[in-house]
């Protein structure tokens, strides 16, 4: 569980908000007329992923097995429809230009996530190998983290 929510909140929104801006730069269908709708519409699309997305994930679990994970860009394309159903200044003109959005901002969110995503984000776990106990020295960084023994 992550003992800090707020930051990690407000990294998805700068995130969403980063993406959406590149989205309706790149994609016809996709536009904001002002820049407060913007920031409106990713507050919003991070709501959705962080509370919505989850419900809509374990009740089409079945079509995510059959389809082997695409249907992750249905979902997500849903959610940046309603987005755009719900503020004015946020426009997406049909499901198309709602699921090539979708996949863009999924890829922008996968690239931000790997180069800037602060430690509490990241699950990064740390492989370490056994050795035998009176060759092992107390290592600083035990205890700080997942370990997986090897």
């Amino acid at each position: 569980m992550r003992k800090r929510t707020l930051p990690v909140f407000l990294y998805s929104w700068v995130v969403n908000t980063l993406a959406l801006l590149v989205a309706s730069n790149l994609i016809n269908g996709i536009q904001n007329d002002t820049f407060s709708g913007l920031i409106t519409a990713s507050f919003i699309l991070s709501l959705l992923h962080a509370f919505l997305r989850p419900v809509l994930f374990v009740l089409s679990i079945p079509f995510l097995l059959i389809t082997l994970g695409l249907f992750t860009a249905i979902i997500n394309a849903t959610l940046l429809y309603w987005v755009g159903s719900l503020v004015k200044t946020f426009h997406v003109g049909g499901f198309l230009p709602a699921i090539f959005g979708a996949i863009l901002v999924s890829v922008i969110n996968l690239v931000c996530d790997f180069l800037f995503s602060p430690k509490e984000i990241s699950g990064k776990m740390i492989f370490r190998r056994k050795s035998s106990r009176k060759n092992r020295k107390r290592d600083p960084s035990e205890g700080k983290g997942p370990i997986i023994d090897v």
